[in-house]
């Protein structure tokens, strides 16, 4: 198979889809060596592929898998090794510098199997094997192209998809995982002091928090507990156990403040939070006085989204409906004029606000896919047949 660089393979995956023809694509994680080719096209010989609704394996291929003893030699890392990296990743998780990490190791493999045969072997729903390069396999895709829309399903944990309701069982145990965390984190108020002794970081860590819960709810509504956001305003908004939230957030990051109200503001707006009329006047209210007093961060759900800040404006008073109308006003004027003083800058929220009007086309996205059905990927150092 051909290899094309980054710009390369961009051109002929549009080509392709422009021609609507079926194609395979395999980008290595630096997006610096790609194969591109038409399904029709792929040679057996040099790359096997397999999918539930494509695939270029024939009987016998299938039949000339290796029938005698397999052997696995797996050398795992050592104890020391494998505690400095939690270790690491523990020191990370407390300053705030990430909510959620896998830990993940290199694991040497040795077997008497070529990579071949262990693509023959696998019963993954999704597997590909390419000459002398690598085998990988998978039980789930990671994105799915559906309408024109790209959709992306990635999940922590897997399942034997042939078993009954295999999906249902999957978000049962997802479901009682994020139970589990945001009773240990966000909704721990001893979490929630030891975070609050941090500064600009660990204030941030809660507003990406709040927004990997909506997007829970887009993505798997079933797996949210509905009383949730009924805590969060509990804690957040209303400050029931005393910890002094606003003026931590006010004082650190009112931006990642700002963002946190938005993201409840706009899960009631879409029916994910179903918030009494009194808890929404309280929630406007104090995203109001949050912009009122420190500025809006141009987030996606501050700036640039129109509804929510009509959504807003409908559940304030007089007063503060005027006074927030025009403060959104001085901000849209700014972005016109460049004005950084008008615009609250969300210290480590970052790049998400610039995330909002980037267009990305299909290529693009399907490159981030990086083999998209690829789930796991086995080094192996190959063994001579015995």
């Amino acid at each position: 198979m051909k290899t094309y660089n980054r710009t390369e393979a961009i051109a002929r995956m549009n080509a392709l889809a422009e021609d609507n023809v079926p194609f395979l694509f395999i980008v290595d994680y630096a997006q610096e060596q790609s194969h591109v080719e038409p399904l029709d096209q792929i040679n057996p010989a040099t790359c096997l592929f397999q999918f539930p609704k494509a695939g270029n394996v024939g009987v016998a291929a299938t039949a000339a898998r290796y029938a005698g003893l397999i052997q696995w030699d797996i050398t795992p890392p050592s104890p020391a090794a494998y505690k400095h990296s939690f270790d690491l990743v523990k020191q990370n998780l407390l300053a705030g510098n990430s909510y959620l990490t896998n830990l993940t190791c290199r694991v040497p493999v040795s077997t008497n199997l070529t990579m071949e045969e262990i693509f023959l072997h696998s019963e993954a729903l999704y597997k590909l094997w390419l000459k002398d390069r690598f085998v990988c396999f998978s039980p789930e895709i990671f994105v799915r192209i559906e309408k024109g829309k790209i959709k992306s399903f990635p999940m922590k944990g897997t399942i034997d998809a042939t078993l009954p309701n295999a999906e249902q069982l999957l978000m049962q145990d997802a479901k009682e995982a994020i139970a589990v965390e945001t009773r240990s984190t966000v909704l721990n108020p001893t979490f929630i002091q030891e975070r609050m002794k941090g500064g600009e970081g660990s204030a941030q860590m809660f507003g990406e928090i709040f927004r990997n819960i909506f997007g829970w709810h887009v993505m798997r509504p079933s797996a949210i507990d509905k009383e949730l956001f009924n805590d969060l305003y509990r804690i957040y908004i209303k400050d029931e156990n005393k910890l002094g939230i606003h003026e931590y957030f006010l004082r650190v990051n009112p931006a990642a403040f700002q963002a946190m109200t938005a993201v409840m503001l706009e899960s009631a707006r879409k029916g994910y939070w179903k918030a009494s009329d009194e808890q929404l006047k309280t929630t406007a209210s104090l995203h109001a006085q949050i912009t009122r007093e420190k500025g809006a961060a141009c987030t996606e759900f501050v700036c640039d989204n129109t509804r929510l800040q009509s959504f807003v404006a409908d559940r304030l008073n007089n007063s503060e409906k005027q006074t927030y109308t025009r403060n959104m006003q001085e901000v849209h004027e700014a972005s016109v004029t460049n004005d950084k003083n008008v615009v609250l800058k969300e210290h480590k929220l970052a790049s998400e606000q610039t995330v909002r009007k980037n267009r990305v086309n299909g290529v693009i996205a399907g490159t981030l896919v990086i083999i998209g059905f690829i789930g796991l990927v086995v080094l192996l150092k190959r063994r001579k047949k015995e």
